[in-house]
């Protein structure tokens, strides 16, 4: 598969744009910064776009901070040792449906039908993206 998920491609306004997050979402992580002509930048990888739109959607259907850490935490996890197996995208995409999301959260708890869709749903718009991106070959600065 092409797509490394570590590398940071994205700015804020890019992962932003790619995740669907609104404004006030913060960013999971600080980002890796570089220099771009003089001025430090902090660049963000898919991680990160996926990770952001995770939180939103949870965001707006769980008042609990520490529940949406917890949820995020457990897919993410569950999602990069999907990555390291993953032959190619659509393998990714395939993980992204709302019944491996259930499988992954099942053990630790039960969310409900309705939100696990949204989540799928809003997972697989992002990566759908991610891949479009990554396919140009480009390293997106806006």
């Amino acid at each position: 598969m092409d797509i490394d998920f570590l590398q940071g491609n994205f700015d804020l306004k890019t992962l932003k744009i790619l995740s669907g997050s609104k404004a006030d979402v913060p960013v999971p992580l600080k980002g890796t910064p570089v220099f771009i002509a003089g001025k430090a930048v902090p660049l963000f990888n898919a991680y990160d776009a996926l990770e952001m739109a995770l939180r939103d959607e949870l965001l707006s259907a769980v008042s609990d901070q520490k529940m949406v850490n917890y949820v995020c935490e457990l897919i993410m996890d569950d999602f990069s040792n999907a990555v390291e197996e993953a032959l190619e995208p659509s393998d990714l995409q395939n993980w992204l449906t709302a019944a491996n999301l259930t499988a992954a959260c099942m053990m630790e708890f039960v969310l409900p039908k309705k939100l696990v869709w949204r989540l799928s749903l809003r997972l697989r718009n992002c990566f759908r993206k991610i891949c479009t991106l990554s396919g140009s070959e480009e390293i997106w600065i806006s």
